[in-house]
């Protein structure tokens, strides 16, 4: 369910789930900090990530949660600033945007956290791609 409120002599797009009623600027900002959050967490446990091929895979894992939450930062970013909730991200240059900011965050790990990081990424591509589809139908 989307609703437009004005308010301050702008109007902010609103998507309700659920009952919980978001605008595109909260979850902008949600989506920034998780994103940081998570690659500090990265940071934090680099050397446990690096020593062990379990961790290198988890890095990459980590790797592709900063691509989900840079993915939806950047289209809640193009919602908030174009006004609309009809803008939907794409493979380009969202989803390339995103998944190199991904795959860098991995990269500090290792060269394998990278490489899965970009696989997890695609599949998280492919299967929001498939709910937003499903969900948002016409």
């Amino acid at each position: 369910v989307v609703v437009v409120v004005v308010g301050m002599g702008r109007s902010q797009t609103e998507t309700s789930f659920g009952g919980s009623t978001t605008t595109s600027g909260v979850s902008l900002v949600l989506s920034l900090i998780l994103a940081v959050m998570t690659f500090g967490l990265m940071q934090v446990f680099v050397d446990e990530l690096s020593t062990s091929e379990v961790g290198k895979v988890l890095g990459g894992f980590c790797g592709s949660l900063v691509f989900i939450f840079t993915l939806t930062a950047i289209n809640n970013f193009e919602c908030t600033v174009f006004n609309t909730n009809d803008y939907h991200a794409g493979m380009f240059p969202e989803g390339l945007l995103a998944i190199i900011a991904g795959v860098s965050a991995a990269s500090t790990i290792h060269g394998v956290s990278a490489t899965s990081s970009a696989l997890f990424s695609l599949v998280h591509f492919y299967f929001l791609k498939e709910i937003s589809e499903r969900s948002y139908a016409k």
